[in-house]
């Protein structure tokens, strides 16, 4: 064989190497391909990875970090850690493995698409840049959405394994966005075979709370819109996959209808995990207040926490959370919150429930009888609201107290006494019928 032709056969398993990455993608489910992006535009993230792995004292785990390609300044990497080595991490069930896409520009361009990254938000786990693509055809295209990025400013090039708990919750949040199809959950925006396999979701529009503050909705709109979120839930957990993180601050406004985003915390729980299966990922739950007390505190109250996975009773709990906030943020739920379980306005500073506070309780079934609700959670709003609030009616307070009842069930201590998901729609859906 001459040079020509041995540089041809190079060049071509390259580009089959590449291809054949990029069509993994969007694996079939039971062998999924998770992938991941980041935006390293200082060039400096993956450098100081590869050192931090390379220095890994013994004992701390195996972890493998490969170059797949490099496509002008874009660098495609597997990363995988060995669970063998290091039973304690035990964010995972087993092995993993993923795939690892980093962006070293805000925009670059491709035989068939020019792509652009601009800010758009970020969380915990995930930087969401807002990303235009413009096809070169013959009639040009722009699509527009967000792309799920790790957010650098929280994962730590020297921790690998910390690095790797961050991935991912985030590399696992498009093949749980495509099992599940709700008007009301976050949805690729567009078929990935004309993104350049960049998995674009829709821009969710503007922040719940934001838009709420700019404009507070009705008691029947805030009742229309958690029954819409009831939907979506009853719709996720009917698919085994729990969210992991329900809150207000998740929740978007887009085109009046309300749209359910951040499923990093998110598992299938009916499965263990895999190297190539979806299953339960661990989580830490201890810092989130929207949290159910069997995950913030699987070792029992006060103690130390530990890794575990998502619910779908721990679902339930955050969202009798989310649905009591949603209430009293509105002007007439305001001032019926002093007469509800949860004590006062929920935008009010609370401290977080103490161990001796907890034990001087013997009774488990009465602990919450004595310490309030609110009490365990802390910072769900700092600031009253700045309009005007005002008494409720008396047809306004009926459905305050009927809903009222759904969030003490919610946030039943003991998980097996919650309502599940389905049950929780039902009862939504009646009020708000039952109000119209």
């Amino acid at each position: 064989m001459n040079r020509s032709n041995k540089f041809y056969l190079v060049v071509f398993a390259i580009i089959s190497l590449f291809f054949g990455f990029v069509s993994s993608l969007f694996a079939a489910p039971g062998q999924e391909t998770f992938t991941a992006y980041i935006l390293d535009m200082e060039d400096q993230f993956i450098p100081k990875l590869s050192q931090s792995i390379a220095t890994m004292k013994l004992g701390e785990g195996s972890i493998e970090l490969s170059l797949l390609g490099r496509v002008d300044d874009r660098e495609y990497y597997r990363i995988a850690r060995s669970r063998a080595a290091n039973p304690g991490r035990v964010d995972m069930d087993s092995d993993e493995e993923y795939h690892l896409v980093v962006y070293k520009s805000s925009s670059f361009e491709t035989k068939d698409l020019s792509v652009e990254f601009n800010e758009y938000g970020k969380s915990w786990f995930n930087q969401y840049p807002e990303v235009t693509l413009t096809t070169k055809t013959n009639v040009p295209v722009i699509m527009n959405g967000i792309v799920n990025m790790v957010n650098l400013d929280h994962a730590q090039s020297g921790a690998p394994h910390q690095f790797l708990e961050l991935l991912g919750g985030v590399a696992r949040q498009v093949p749980v966005l495509k099992r599940l199809d709700h008007p009301v959950i976050l949805k690729l925006a567009y078929d990935p075979s004309q993104t350049g396999s960049i998995p674009v979701l829709e821009l969710p529009g503007k922040n719940y709370q934001d838009a709420f503050e700019a404009s507070p909705r009705s008691l029947d709109q805030t009742l229309a819109d958690m029954t819409s979120l009831a939907s979506a839930l009853k719709h996720a957990h009917e698919r085994s996959i729990a969210h992991g993180d329900i809150r207000l601050g998740h929740v978007y406004l887009k085109e009046g209808q309300v749209l359910l985003t951040h499923f990093e915390r998110s598992s299938d729980v009916s499965a263990e995990s895999g190297a190539q299966k979806l299953g339960r990922k661990k989580f830490t739950f201890y810092n989130n207040e929207y949290h159910a007390p069997e995950l913030r505190y699987p070792n029992g109250f006060g103690q130390k926490w530990k890794y575990t996975h998502a619910t779908l009773e721990g679902d339930v709990w955050s969202f009798g959370m989310m649905l009591a906030e949603a209430l009293y943020l509105t002007p007439v739920g305001h001032e019926m919150a002093l007469a509800s379980r949860v004590g006062q306005p929920l935008w009010q500073h609370f401290e977080r429930v103490s161990s001796e506070d907890i034990g001087s309780v013997a009774d488990k079934d009465k602990q919450w009888e004595q310490v309030p609700l609110t009490r365990y959670f802390r910072h769900l709003k700092a600031d009253a609201p700045a309009y005007k609030t005002k008494q409720p009616s008396d047809y306004e307070a009926e459905i305050l107290k009927a809903t009222q009842s759904i969030i003490n069930d919610c946030t039943h201590p003991d998980p097996a006494k919650r309502p599940d998901a389905h049950e929780v729609f039902e009862r939504l859906n009646a009020i708000r019928h039952s109000s119209s």
